[in-house]
Parts: C-alpha cells; sequence; structure tokens
C-alpha cells in the first residue's frame, strides 16, 4: 500500500519525501533517506517510532538508546516548499493519543472523575506475588468479589506511612487497572524491573511491545521495549534505566505503576514514594541536630 514515495514527517514539522522499493516483501528507504538521516544525526542503536497517517506519509519520533526523546531544533529547508521556516512544530497529538492521561496535568484537577466501584485497599498476596481482593458483605448476606486497586509484587512490604500514602493515591487516581507496586532493589537499580507473571499474563500484553513510561509530575516521557521473558514475567530494561536516573530513584523506594491502554498503546505513569533511606536520613538529621543541642 505504500507508494514509490514515502513521506517522513520531523518531530520539527518537516516533511521529506523518500523514494522507497520493495525488496522480498520489504520495503527499502533509498533516496532521500541519508538527507533525513544526516539532518537529525541519527547514530547507530538510535530508537525511532513511524506512525502511519495515511496517503504514504509517516510520522516521525526519534529517540536516544537510553529510550529519551532527542531533542531536536528546527531545521530550515529552503529548497522544499510549503514547509515552516522557522519555529518548532507542536503537534504532538500522535504522542498523547498513546497516553490515557496527560502527564502534567496531575495536579489540577483537570482529569474527569470516573464510576468505580467503592474503594477496598487488598490485604492480602498470593505466592505469586498477586494482591487478592477483599470479600464484602452486600445488603442480601451474599458475599462479592471487589476488584483489587492495587497488586503487591513479592518482597514489597509496605509500612503503615507508605500504605495510607497509597490508599490516598489510589482514591485519588481510581485506576481502570490494578497499580503494580515494587520496592526499588539493586537489580531495578541496575537498569532491569521485572513484573510478576500473575499481573502480566492479566494486564499486560502478551508478547514484546513499545511503551511509553512517564513520571506523573513531569512532560518527560521515556520508551521502553516491555519485553515477555521464559517465565512469563515481563521485564523493562533500557528506557527503565534512563527513567531512574532522570527521576533520581534509589534503593526501597516504592514504585507504583499505573497502567492505561489506549488503541494498543500502553502507558505507565511510575509514582514513586520514598523508601527506608529517607527515614535513615531524617533519623540521621534530627540525630545530629539533638547532639548539637546538647
Amino acid at each position: 500500500r505504500i507508494s514509490k514515495v514515502m513521506k517522513l514527517e520531523a518531530p520539527d514539522g518537516n516533511v521529506y519525501n523518500i523514494q522507497v522499493i520493495n525488496d522480498l516483501n520489504k520495503i527499502v528507504l533509498r533516496s532521500g533517506w541519508a538527507a533525513f538521516a544526516s539532518a537529525y544525526e541519527l547514530k547507530e542503536h538510535d530508537l525511532l517510532v513511524f506512525r502511519y497517517i495515511g496517503d504514504s506519509h509517516f510520522k516521525v519520533l526519534i529517540f536516544n538508546p537510553s529510550g529519551c526523546e532527542k531533542e531536536v531544533f528546527h531545521i530550515v529547508m529552503n529548497h522544499t516548499p510549503n514547509l515552516p521556516e522557522a519555529g518548532i512544530s507542536h503537534d504532538r497529538s500522535f504522542l498523547k493519543e498513546t497516553r490515557h492521561r496527560d502527564c502534567e496535568s496531575r495536579d489540577n484537577n483537570s482529569r474527569k472523575t470516573k464510576k468505580m466501584t467503592p474503594l477496598y485497599s487488598p490485604s492480602l498476596r498470593s505466592a505469586e506475588g498477586v494482591t487478592s481482593p477483599e470479600d464484602t458483605l452486600n445488603s442480601g448476606g451474599l458475599r462479592e468479589t471487589t476488584k483489587p486497586r492495587y497488586v503487591l509484587a513479592m518482597g514489597c512490604n509496605l509500612t503503615t506511612v507508605q500504605k495510607a500514602e497509597v490508599n490516598a493515591l489510589v482514591r485519588k487516581v481510581r485506576p481502570a487497572i490494578p497499580f503494580y507496586i515494587t520496592a526499588m532493589n539493586k537489580t531495578s537499580m541496575s537498569g532491569s524491573l521485572v513484573i510478576c507473571k500473575d499481573y502480566a499474563a492479566k494486564y499486560l500484553p502478551d508478547e514484546d511491545q513499545f511503551i511509553t513510561l512517564c513520571h506523573p509530575h513531569k512532560s518527560n516521557i521515556w520508551i521502553d521495549n516491555l519485553k515477555v521473558i521464559t517465565d512469563g514475567s515481563r521485564m523493562l530494561s533500557v528506557g527503565w534505566s534512563c527513567f531512574v536516573l532522570h527521576n533520581e530513584l534509589r534503593e526501597s523506594d516504592i514504585c507504583l505503576f499505573e497502567v492505561s491502554k489506549n488503541d494498543g498503546e500502553v502507558t505507565m505513569v511510575v509514582h514513586s514514594l520514598e523508601g527506608a533511606h529517607h527515614l535513615q536520613g531524617e533519623r540521621a538529621r534530627i540525630s545530629k541536630k539533638a547532639q548539637i543541642s546538647s
């Protein structure tokens, strides 16, 4: 369905005409591709996301190997007619379509309230690390099982304060898909995070897929390849490592993954709670202050 000329629209709004040929049922980009690659300084292992918008026209996002979007400044193309000559294109609607909500609008109450069942905090964890729902009695005296609002990874133990913070966040967000909650450890700090198979089988894609990671209070996004590993668990790697670095996560911090799906695209908004390191630091500060006072 692709014609002999493909249009690539770069993040700054410039459109490049690329000649293509079909080679063994694969589309090969020829004349014009070198100019595109040179203009945006593409390097080995850069990640490009192509979004087809019809009529052999694609919009392109460019990420570096760590999963962070490259900073692309507007490039003036005097030889191409009918293109903007200054400024940066802000048409990012195709990015927003991959998110269930705008990550920047978390605190201004712009989110529409969804009708959900009353909140019930899960209290039990199965052998696979998945929190079981609580049972409640209805008016007829029959037991009803309510949908859990969050799932704890095995080994993730919340303090009383953290539980209160989690419950408050659940009430605020009312997630359609239960939060996945895990504690940062040496493995997840070093660059890979595994999501348990029971949660993954129920709420995540059943094959490798690029997903979007974002912070609830920042506009940045990170792209990662969510991989299905041998036992059925899912793993985040390179993009997750970049997220950890840029958001200064530390060992024992608690991460809550808010998963949303839109037209097959998966977004994870990652909320974080300070872990034991913060409590130890606070205790040390108070102790030092007491010593100075004495």
